[in-house]
């Protein structure tokens, strides 16, 4: 089996892939109450551009997490450079296994790669009574053909692909409340990972991992009016 797209990802050490990149998580976090004492878990974190960006601004006590071993080590070695007391965990979302410990848990485009039957609980557990889940992800806009689910579903390899009132739906099931969906309006500059403005090369980088970025980028043109985001903030 070849690369996949967030191995592909991993390797080029892509800081803020997600609708909007640091950009909107900035502009999101200022609306946040958070200081010293506030705990956050970065689920997903990649190469640690939000987690650091969170701890340098707001000295906030932040948890990475993830669990693929090139974007933590390139996560780790963001931190050191910085000197960030970041604590780095290796642990998938589905298997993650804390008990009411942060005061927020954010996930940039994470969730919809997972099993939301088995994340969703996780996440929930992890957030302490009175915090909340502050989350950028994927949503159906407009209903796609079969042959554009499965491209979409097969790349990406998600295990489903859902509207907003679903993501509504599944959040109450797994113990959120007062879920709040919102819809930046975003230049195109802003949506484009190339311009994340934020890459850590691996040496295993060749032809078939920017094919990989490129099809990317061909697929979310193509399906702009199918398939969106929204930001979701829900509270425990």
């Amino acid at each position: 089996m070849g690369l996949d797209y967030l191995e592909g990802l991993a390797l080029l050490g892509v800081g803020g892939a997600h609708p909007g990149g640091l950009y909107l998580t900035k502009t999101l976090l200022t609306k946040e109450n958070m200081d010293e004492q506030t705990s956050v878990l970065d689920i997903g974190c990649g190469t640690g551009q939000t987690a650091a960006y969170i701890a340098d601004t707001y000295r906030c006590r932040v948890t990475a997490v993830d669990y693929n071993p090139v974007m933590l080590e390139k996560a780790k070695k963001r931190f050191l450079s910085r000197d960030l007391p970041i604590t780095v965990l290796t642990a998938d979302v589905e298997c993650l296994s804390v008990d009411k410990q942060y005061d927020m848990v954010l996930s940039e485009s994470v969730l919809s790669f997972t099993d939301l039957n088995q994340s969703l609980p996780r996440v929930s557990h992890a957030v302490k009574q009175g915090g909340k889940l502050l989350a950028i992800e994927m949503v159906v806009e407009q209903e796609l053909t079969k042959e554009e689910v499965e491209m979409v579903t097969a790349f990406y390899r998600f295990s489903e692909l859902i509207s907003e009132s679903e993501w509504e739906i599944r959040l109450k099931q797994a113990g959120f409340e007062n879920i709040h969906m919102q819809q930046p309006i975003l230049s195109a500059n802003e949506l484009d990972i190339e311009d994340a403005n934020d890459f850590d090369l691996s040496q295993e980088v060749n032809d078939e991992t920017f094919d990989l970025l490129a099809f990317h980028q061909e697929l979310t043109e193509t399906l702009k009016d199918k398939l969106g985001f929204r930001v979701f903030t829900c509270s425990k």
